[in-house]
């Protein structure tokens, strides 16, 4: 059986279909002339995606003393897949066809007369970690990431003694969340006021305050993917004026992408390294996008600080997080020289709107 490029979302299995090579008809979403794949090809890297879950047993999903039906713990495996990932194009998703294809990739080399080695898409599966038995790679690093907080701000400074504890897979988040910004790209950058377009940079050194990611005294670039969300980092009042530059990127860029979004667990042969990053890049994420108290923001910034300059020190342009503040999302720039300011305007906030919940 053969399917095509256009049967995926995921970008790593399109591209495992396209540098296959092969143009034929796809049997299963009946697109002609396209990539396609033979399933068993794919069944090595779905057989990374199964590991996720397991068949929904008793004792172990759910006690048969206590619930009498199994289905309120476990479900179709297809269900749990297309609510956990983003594996299959919205054209065939929910249509049958995903589900056929799923269970033909993983069934394609299996002894379909071993009932111990055949996937049933009858069963109920679950999320391995739904299991009563399942424990957290990282099962206590919550109460060591805080540990470590309270270090840097209140004990030692420079030489934290749970670094090492902290930051031990910190290496694999950013090798699966470095992102290349193209030369030419364009940002936005915001200041209080109205400035001249030679003072729309970094400020000099001996001005820079403690910032999100950057410690007092070093300068780093403040932009942001849109207008509105560089307005919103600078918190100007209602009928204040401010002056908003273009920065244009001079040449390629390598930044970490500390955005939470899904991984590709086609890329990993344990799911517990999925979970691990999954947990390391979601701590990371909340870090930098929670919104802090500027009275207490010099030392409250130390934790994103030391996350920052750590990023740095692995020879990275700058990082891109969500804004605590904005819509969309930051981008930090460690060097000026790497952007150059294209034109400016000047802006009067009209109104400002705010959302809140009850404490």
């Amino acid at each position: 059986m053969k399917c095509c490029e256009n049967c995926f979302e995921d970008l790593y299995l399109v591209t495992k279909i396209r540098e296959n090579d092969e143009r034929g008809n796809c049997e299963y979403c009946d697109n002609e002339n396209v990539f396609i794949i033979d399933v068993d090809q794919l069944t090595q890297y779905f057989e990374r995606l199964f590991k996720h879950y397991d068949s929904t047993e008793p004792y172990e999903h759910f006690h048969p003393a206590i619930h009498d039906d199994p289905s309120e713990f476990g479900d179709m495996l297809i269900t749990l897949i297309n609510e956990d990932w983003n594996i299959f194009s919205y054209e065939i998703e929910g249509t049958g066809k995903d589900e056929t294809l799923l269970f033909d990739i993983l069934n394609a080399n299996k002894i379909c007369n071993d009932p111990l080695d055949y996937i049933d898409p009858y069963n109920l599966y679950s999320r391995m970690t739904k299991a009563f038995t399942f424990v957290h790679p990282l099962e206590d690093w919550e109460k060591t990431w805080e540990t470590f907080k309270e270090e840097l701000k209140h004990t030692n400074r420079f030489f934290p003694g749970t670094q090492e504890e902290v930051f031990n897979n910190f290496d694999d988040v950013l090798y699966y969340r470095t992102t290349i910004l193209s030369e030419g790209l364009t940002l936005y950058r915001a200041r209080m006021g109205e400035h001249p377009i030679d003072k729309m940079m970094t400020p000099p050194v001996d001005l820079a305050k403690a910032g999100r990611a950057n410690p007092k005294g070093i300068s780093y670039l403040y932009c942001a993917i849109d207008e509105p969300t560089c307005v919103a980092e600078i918190r100007p009042w209602k009928g204040s004026k401010i002056t908003v530059a273009q920065i244009e990127l001079k040449k390629e860029l390598r930044v970490v992408n500390l955005l939470r979004g899904q991984l590709c667990p086609f890329l990993f042969d344990s799911p517990y390294k999925v979970l691990e990053i999954d947990k390391l890049l979601s701590h990371f994420s909340q870090e930098l996008s929670t919104p802090v108290d500027p009275d207490k923001s010099e030392i409250e910034y130390l934790p994103t600080q030391y996350i920052t300059e750590l990023i740095k020190t692995k020879g990275f342009d700058g990082i891109m997080f969500k804004s605590a503040m904005g819509p969309k999302y930051n981008i930090v720039l460690f060097d000026e020289n790497n952007a150059k300011v294209k034109e400016i305007e000047t802006l009067i906030v009209n109104d400002i709107i705010y959302e809140y919940d009850n404490d």
